[in-house]
Formats: C-alpha cells, sequence, structure tokens
C-alpha cells in the first residue's frame, strides 16, 4: 500500500523530473546551509523537521544517492544537535529563574513580592515541598508582603501539612499586625486548622484585656470559630473594655455583649 501523500510524492517527483540526483543535491545543501545558522535551528524546534515519518523517508531515499544521503543525516544530525543545546540553555535558564524565585520569596520585601507574582505569572514554580516551607515563612510575615507572597503561594497551590496546621494556627494568632493576623488566620482555618477549645478561651481572655488593633482582630477570628467565654466571666471583662479608650474598648464591648446572647460551649 501506498502510504505516502500524493501531494507530497507529485511535489517530490516535480522536482526530480530532469535530474533527480542533481535537483536532491542542491536542494539538501541549501537545506545544510541553513543550519549553521543557530538562530533559525531554534526558531524550526516546533515544526517537528528532525524527524521524517517512515514512509516519507523511504520516498525520498528512492530520489537520492549516496552523497545526498550522507547529507541528509549529517542535516539531520545537525538539527538534534543544536535543539539538544537549546534544551539545556532552557534548563539552565528555569534553575537560574527558580533561583530567582526562592531568593525572591526569601526576602520578603515590597520589592521581591513585585517579582515573585511576575516569575509566577512566566510559570516558574518550585517543588511542593519548598512552597510549603516559603508559605510558612510568610505566615510569619507581620506586614502585609507577607499576605502578598502567601496569596501569590495559594494560587500555585502551596499548602501546610494537617500535622503543622495547629503550630502556624497559634503563630498567626500572636501576630502584631492585624490584617496579617486575619489573613493567615484565615487561610489556616480553610485547611481545616483548630486549637482544642480551652486554649482558644485562654486566648480570647487574652485578646480582651489588651488595648490593641491586633487583639481586636484576634477576637474577631477566635468568635468566628464558635468560641465563647462562660457567662459569669462577661461582666468582668465588659469593666474593662469599658475602661478602654475609643475605639478599641467600644469593640470589645460590643465583642462582649455578642458574647452574652451566646451559649457558651464545653
Amino acid at each position: 500500500m501506498n502510504m505516502i501523500n500524493p501531494n507530497c510524492a507529485n511535489s517530490l517527483l516535480a522536482s526530480t523530473s530532469n535530474n533527480p540526483h542533481e535537483t536532491s543535491t542542491s536542494e539538501l545543501a541549501s537545506i545544510e546551509s541553513s543550519v549553521n545558522d543557530k538562530n533559525r535551528i531554534a526558531n524550526f524546534i516546533g515544526f517537528n523537521i528532525i524527524e521524517f515519518p517512515p514512509e516519507i523517508h523511504m520516498e525520498m531515499c528512492k530520489y537520492l544517492d549516496s552523497q545526498s544521503m550522507k547529507k541528509l543525516r549529517r542535516t539531520c544530525k545537525l538539527f538534534r544537535d543544536n535543539v539538544s543545546i537549546v534544551v539545556v540553555r532552557n534548563k539552565e535558564n528555569k534553575e537560574i529563574l527558580e533561583k530567582e524565585l526562592k531568593e525572591a520569596i526569601g526576602t520578603g520585601s515590597h520589592t521581591s513580592c513585585m517579582r515573585i507574582r511576575s516569575l509566577l505569572k512566566k510559570g516558574v514554580t518550585l517543588s511542593l515541598g519548598k512552597l510549603t516551607h516559603f508559605l510558612k515563612g510568610a505566615m510569619m510575615m507581620d506586614c502585609n508582603d507577607g499576605i502578598v507572597i502567601a496569596r501569590a503561594l495559594r494560587r500555585v497551590g502551596a499548602s501546610i501539612p494537617l500535622e503543622d496546621l495547629p503550630q502556624a494556627l497559634r503563630g498567626a494568632l500572636r501576630l502584631n499586625g492585624p490584617s496579617a493576623l486575619q489573613h493567615h488566620a484565615g487561610i489556616l482555618l480553610r485547611m481545616g486548622a483548630t486549637l482544642p477549645h480551652e486554649e482558644l478561651a485562654d486566648e480570647l481572655r487574652s485578646a480582651l484585656r489588651t488595648d490593641s488593633r491586633a487583639a481586636l482582630a484576634r477576637t474577631t477570628v477566635i468568635m468566628n470559630m464558635g468560641v465563647t467565654l462562660p457567662p459569669v466571666e462577661l461582666p468582668k471583662f465588659m469593666k474593662l473594655a469599658l475602661a478602654m479608650p475609643a475605639p478599641i474598648g467600644v469593640v470589645h464591648a460590643m465583642s462582649i455583649q455578642k458574647m452574652m446572647g451566646v451559649q457558651p460551649q464545653g
């Protein structure tokens, strides 16, 4: 069965109608000269010109003499060699960009945040183990840059193992930046992080005694987890809240008032 495309066969026959050997040799010489231009070789990578389907290769061989066959093989070898060089260069570039991504995440500055997002958009990424390591680090950053880095890492699949979630949540609740505290704690809660009820109740007591915006954020996060204090304790904390300057004291008082209408968990 003739498996060659009729159009391909006709074009080959047409180019060899007078003197098959001469015509084929000149065509191959032209191909060989273009091969020496490495920039053009790089541009040809996506066109599958290195390997011919067996049926086309056999059809071409009908019209080539021994010298032409040698040139054809040499041309293919040049393509293979130069394509392998391009592959190595791409691998080296990938390693350089991965190193740059690790350094940018480790720096944790506003400038590095912009670079991190740029590299991730280009498809540069790291192994899941490294992503986990850097996500843990980002969640310890008490600033907006930590939020930006954590969000970027989450978009590319970074996560924290279940066994590490409780300790990560403890760390997030102790942050002093209210935005970072709420953001990091929110991510961890969505991953399934939790702590014993009594431990969270103690954290809530500590937050209600503290006159700071971080304490307000801590109170909000803990109460959103369904944790409240026994009703007998609430009047004492209400008194403390009313003695604090506004607006911290007012917000604490509103949280305590909310707890007064909620049955505490055992």
